[in-house]
């Protein structure tokens, strides 16, 4: 049972590029935001207070003194956890900080003989400063992100920008428009491929119909990785419950096992909002023997 997990975990871990030696910094593209997981992986376009500024740093502009934190099991031991915060001063304005995690687990090391060299565990950092600001219809922000990698004896170190807009051309937000340049920097010391990439994407809420819909595709630059697009879908329930439904192409296509029925890159989850706090769970379908599992609590705190 312990081999068949562990050729499992490696066999899915190299199907999703995660170790790809022109890719190593693909932690950057997986989400571990419970909402945004639900929806598909990726939304450049929610024009609400949703303070998860990794996925688009225009978020930044409507969370105000926020909390969050996030955690994500991907598959096995797999697993990524960010913190963020953001807040607004006559100084900075409405700005942004956050910490992210991914860590790949326990790998044991053999030598070309065979014999057993040790435990290593792979894990990437990324340390990241969001600012934000309001133009007529538009909000623009930028992230400026620092990044360490460590893939057994691969160690990685950059600084990456990204950029993002949200267009709203109505007062009530019932229509918007997102995008985001992401991971646009270098690698110190190192010549490789950084998964650079464009974010386009569009959130619209019917007047008159308790649903969100949300589309958004991701063009890789001079990258090896396939363009994904996500679709979401939310019920809005109640103001305290809604109801969320994703798909996401690139799980879908990627991740499917041989003579497997079962549809995959299916999402799913729910919001509930509770007074200052907010709980979002999400499910994502990796394929017929294994899922994810993401839960983010976002709390608002007192203004002295």
């Amino acid at each position: 049972m312990a081999l068949s997990k562990y050729l499992l975990v490696v066999g899915l871990i190299i199907n999703s590029n995660l170790f790809s030696q022109s890719s190593l910094i693909n932690f950057l593209e997986t989400s571990e935001n419970s909402k945004i997981g639900a929806l598909g992986g990726n939304n450049v376009s929610l024009n609400e207070k949703n303070n998860y500024f990794l996925s688009n740093p225009a978020f930044t502009y409507k969370s105000n003194k926020v909390v969050s934190i996030n955690y994500l099991n991907y598959i096995s031991d797999i697993n990524s956890s960010s913190i963020l915060f953001t807040d607004s001063s006559s100084f900075l304005g409405n700005f942004g900080i956050g910490v992210k995690y991914f860590s790949h687990g326990k790998f044991k090391f053999y030598d070309q003989s065979g014999n057993f060299n040790g435990n290593f565990y792979p894990k990437e950092l990324l340390l990241s400063f969001s600012k934000s600001l309001k133009l007529n219809n538009f909000i623009v922000g930028s992230n400026l992100n620092y990044f360490y990698s460590k893939l057994f004896e691969e160690r990685k170190t950059g600084i990456l920008i990204d950029a993002g807009a949200i267009y709203s051309p109505l007062t009530n937000n019932k229509i918007n428009f997102g995008l985001v340049i992401k991971n646009f920097g270098l690698i110190f010391y190192e010549e490789d491929i950084i998964p650079f990439n464009i974010n386009i994407g569009s959130t619209i809420k019917p007047e008159y119909m308790p649903l969100r819909f949300s589309v958004t595709y991701r063009y890789y630059v001079k990258s090896i990785e396939n363009n994904n697009i996500s679709i979401g879908l939310e019920g809005i329930l109640s103001k305290f419950m809604i109801i969320q439904l994703g798909y996401n192409h690139k799980i879908s296509s990627n991740m499917k096992l041989p003579k497997s029925t079962k549809i995959n890159g299916i999402s799913y989850g729910i919001e509930l909002l509770l007074s200052r706090f907010i709980v979002n769970y999400s499910r994502v379908v990796i394929n017929s023997i294994s899922n994810t599992n993401a839960i983010s609590l976002s709390y608002k705190l007192k203004r002295l």
